[in-house]
């Protein structure tokens, strides 16, 4: 960061890239609303190192935050969490090593990561909590025991696992790690949720400290980091640094945004500064608010609240819309709340207030969609999807008007409620009456999911 504004402080004219020239082309539209931050998004200008090939200030940031958790190297993302898992299947994939196990919910990065790689993709289905409408990782005895019927036949490229949960619900990575080196592969461990894990002693710890081979953080969700930023930790030596260096450098732009590889900088800072303390202040006001998050595997730091039907989701969206409080999502199964880490006494009173009367007022869960959550999360059909397969024709099915047309074919895209961003279907899984109300829900709710269009429509293989 120091550099950066040395640089920014000596230029008096600008000659190179970006066009709006430290500001002053700039339209004002936008303009005014950066200001200053304009003279600091520069390019690889000399001192500022370069992110492709870090020797300097890039690669002595990069080194402070692997120093934060322990990892062996830690490697900047100006492509979001989404660059980092990409990279890290498409690294972990070779010709002799094609298959790659996923346990549990996942992002859809995995899946792009595991097209990209044409791996071979083996999904164990998650454990659905029936009582907090929440999808979990399968326990480690579960992963252990299916991998034990495949050993025979596979020589596994990694174990992907995803920790925390959106939702916020942690794992119990120690037990993977031993699990995934047992059979000789790397544990990627997707924490875009949990860059923040670790802080104090109240906080789980995060899966470097575990163990895991490879860790993405998201540092712009749970860390003082502009959107998009991201980092990736290394270590051991089941998956070579240098692959994964090449892979991450593959899947980002040669023209990063000096901004945000400011913004990690000034994230890893605050980690190894103020972050614990900035912690134990929100936990001391999150306190009044234990009933809504009163898990044991959980993150403390987050707010899960069940909703199980479409009025109960609608009445807590207009609670916190009529008080200005803007949720990270709420759809039919919960609402998502991530409280900042200044959150006052004050907003803290006032939520937990909103919270008490709409659960006076929301009635009752509904129990038609909640068949349909737990059947959607358990269909997961454990089966190999080689991706090298998935890009096929497609037709587009309207299903909902014409009496579930889609039921019982297979599905030629990815549909995805977003957030979370999980897929409920995947290129060739088949369409269930279940996946279809789901969206139908979903739909009554205000919410399209991505794969879809209006209507209840799904592609299918012609």
């Amino acid at each position: 960061m120091r550099q950066l504004l040395g640089a920014a402080q000596a230029e008096r004219l600008s000659m190179h890239v970006p066009g709006h020239h430290s500001g002053r082309d700039m339209p004002a539209l936008l303009g005014q609303w950066l200001q200053s931050a304009l003279r600091i998004d520069l390019t690889e200008l000399p001192g500022l190192d370069n992110l492709h090939d870090a020797t300097g200030s890039i690669l002595a940031s990069q080194k402070l935050a692997a120093s934060h958790y322990g990892s062996q190297g830690c490697y900047y993302s100006v492509n979001g969490s989404t660059a980092c898992v990409m990279a890290a299947i498409f690294a972990s994939v070779d010709e002799r090593h094609r298959d790659v196990v996923v346990a549990g919910p996942f992002h859809w990065s995995v899946w792009r990561g595991a097209q990209l790689a044409r791996a071979k993709l083996w999904r164990l289905a998650p454990v659905w909590d029936e009582n907090r409408l929440e999808m979990l990782v399968p326990p480690p005895e579960a992963i252990a025991n299916w991998l034990a019927d495949q050993a025979q036949s596979h020589s596994w490229a990694a174990i992907v696992v995803t920790s925390p949960t959106y939702t916020g619900r942690v794992a119990d990575i120690d037990a993977y790690a031993r699990l995934a080196h047992e059979y000789n592969c790397p544990l990627i461990v997707d924490e875009a949720h949990g860059a923040h894990l670790g802080l104090v002693t109240d906080l789980p710890p995060h899966s470097v400290q575990q163990g895991a081979d490879i860790v993405i953080h998201s540092a712009h969700k749970t860390l003082p980091a502009l959107t998009q930023t991201a980092w990736v930790h290394h270590q051991g030596s089941l998956l070579s640094a240098e692959r994964l260096k090449s892979a991450l450098s593959f899947l980002q732009t040669t023209s990063p945004s000096y901004l945000l590889l400011a913004s990690l900088d000034v994230a890893q800072a605050w980690l190894r500064c103020e972050a614990a303390g900035d912690v134990m202040q929100l936990q001391q006001h999150l306190s009044m608010l234990d009933r809504w998050r009163n898990v044991s595997d959980a993150d403390p730091l987050r707010i899960w609240i069940p909703t199980g039907s479409t009025k109960r989701a609608q009445l807590l969206t207009e609670a916190l819309e009529k008080e200005n409080i803007f949720a990270e999502y709420v759809n039919v199964a919960g609402g998502l709340l991530i409280p900042p880490y200044h959150l006052s006494q004050r907003d803290t009173v006032r939520l937990e207030a909103l919270l008490v009367r709409w659960q006076l007022e929301s009635g009752d869960l509904d129990p038609k969609l909640l068949a349909i959550l737990q059947a959607v999360a358990e269909c997961t059909p454990q089966k190999c999807l080689d991706t090298a397969d998935h890009f096929p024709p497609q037709e587009t099915c309207v299903v909902w008007q014409s009496g579930h047309s889609a039921v019982g074919r297979i599905s030629a895209a990815c549909v995805i409620p977003y957030p979370p961003g999980m897929p409920i279907l995947l290129p060739g899984d088949e369409i269930r009456r279940e996946h279809v109300e789901l969206v139908a829900y979903l739909e009554a709710s205000g919410a399209i999911p991505v794969g879809c269009k209006p209507g209840c429509q799904f592609p299918v293989l012609a």
